[in-house]
């Protein structure tokens, strides 16, 4: 989309830049593999522009991932829903606080270090996208496998694109799960199924 050279060399009054193909709405490979280009794409153009997804639909059978993947973005997030009847009124309530503000990440989230030259759609591993919320450390996991396994993982916390350091408690946001105190060098069971997300938030 926006990735060519006349495109991001001349930002002159905003710059968030299309990473993706377009969305195509209720369609379980497109949500996988839109997905797994957007975030690995994001690898080179975060660091000259926000990311920009593209738009999607509130009630899609992958709404969820659709909902994780834009706000860990760090780029602007906006809903095509073309029947208002059936958007999904709640899935926008939690990603967005009481007075309306959307919940974004400080910097457009990074893959992890563990996936850099791993391929989520074709292996049997998670995608992780990793940021931070207030100064938080937070970590978005998705299943896209294409042949939709039941994927479990043992996360190490020293994969994450930044450095970590001392002892964290972890939340996973999904589940309401609380962890248990963990070292910067400790490890995370995350186990999902096809497109299901988790979110985990550590804590010092």
């Amino acid at each position: 989309m926006d990735m060519a050279p006349g495109n991001y060399s001349n930002y002159a009054l905003s710059n968030a830049m299309r990473v993706s193909q377009d969305y195509i709405p209720m369609w379980r490979a497109d949500a996988k593999l839109h997905t797994l280009w957007s975030v690995y794409n994001s690898l080179l153009y975060s660091h000259f522009a926000y990311p920009d997804y593209d738009m999607w639909m509130s009630y899609d059978q992958s709404t969820r991932l659709m909902a994780v993947t834009r706000v860990f973005s760090g780029g602007p997030i906006y809903i095509a829903d073309r029947e208002p009847e059936r958007t999904d009124v709640e899935l926008i309530k939690w990603i967005t606080l009481s007075n309306g503000e959307v919940i974004r990440v400080d910097e457009p989230a990074l893959p992890t270090r563990d996936i850099l030259f791993r391929d989520p759609y074709n292996e049997a591993v998670l995608l992780k996208l990793a940021s931070t919320v207030n100064g938080y450390p937070v970590i978005a996991f998705m299943n896209i496998n294409s042949d939709g396994l039941r994927i479990s993982e043992e996360f190490k916390l020293d994969n994450m694109p930044m450095r970590l350091s001392g002892r964290y408690a972890y939340y996973k946001v999904i589940t309401g799960e609380w962890g248990g105190i963990i070292e910067a060098s400790g490890s995370i069971k995350v186990e999902l199924n096809e497109l299901e997300v988790e979110v985990i938030v550590l804590a010092h």
